[in-house]
């Protein structure tokens, strides 16, 4: 028999600025409810005991010298030894990959703005992209200047040329590198903090403040069709987890 309950899902909250935007609202749109776990706040909060864990961005670096740091990627590691499904956004994705044993540093071309990937040519890529994976291209946001490598046992989900990976899967857990869930006013909380992206870094694609938040509207409503595709496929992996852990 199918669980009668909802899953117990967290979305683990690093700093103020980057709250879960789009996939709290996805997640309330299904009727679901979810522990918001603000380890900014409270660095040491309960992490087990959930269905599956969303984790956001946020501007530190994987390793950084932080109280909840090792605490989250221990929670990672039982993640990945139960298979209980893992959604990483940006530094998120980057803390997963970390987890797996792969290469987490400093990127070659770092991306801060509004740029298009493709999807990936693997059967992996069907399953989680569904009508998304014959589309030529699809815009996410990215800031991001630190990137993953794919783990061991991972399969290519999203490319671009200048930077390959932009997402993986690995089982029940998909990384991405960009902000899938990001959303016009946590846009703008960025943007006021740090105007001018493109004075700011040296290399990589970087879009301007003003380019950015005027293609923001049209970018997000497009983006937000994956978004709401891939959450689904990820729910689909937190409810057979646990009816497995219902079954035990």
């Amino acid at each position: 028999m199918p669980p009668t309950q909802n899953p117990r899902i967290a979305i683990v909250q690093f700093d103020a600025d980057n709250p879960p935007g789009y996939l709290g609202t996805w997640l309330t749109e299904q009727g679901l409810q979810f522990a918001l776990l603000r380890l900014d706040l409270a660095p040491e909060i309960e992490l087990r005991g959930y269905d599956g864990y969303a984790l956001m961005g946020g501007p530190m670096m994987v390793g950084d010298d932080l109280a909840w740091m090792p605490r989250v990627l221990d929670q990672l590691r039982r993640n990945l030894d139960d298979e209980c499904p893992v959604l990483g956004h940006c530094l998120g994705g980057q803390m997963l990959a970390h987890a797996a044993g792969a290469g987490v540093g400093p990127c070659a071309h770092p991306e801060v703005g509004w740029v298009d990937v493709s999807p990936a040519s693997n059967p992996h890529a069907h399953e989680w992209l569904g009508p998304h994976a014959r589309r030529a291209a699809m815009p996410v946001y990215h800031w991001h200047l630190h990137s993953f490598e794919l783990p061991a046992g991972a399969e290519l989900l999203l490319t671009r040329p200048e930077m390959p990976n932009q997402a993986f899967v690995l089982g029940p857990h998909i990384g991405f590198q960009s902000h899938l869930e990001v959303d016009e006013a946590t846009l703008a909380t960025w943007y006021r903090a740090q105007p001018d992206p493109e004075g700011a870094y040296r290399i990589g694609t970087l879009q301007p403040a003003a380019a950015a938040l005027g293609e923001a509207p049209q970018r997000i409503a497009e983006m937000r069709e994956l978004s709401a595709y891939v959450y689904s496929k990820w729910l689909e992996s937190v409810r057979r987890y646990q009816a497995r852990t219902l079954r035990t």
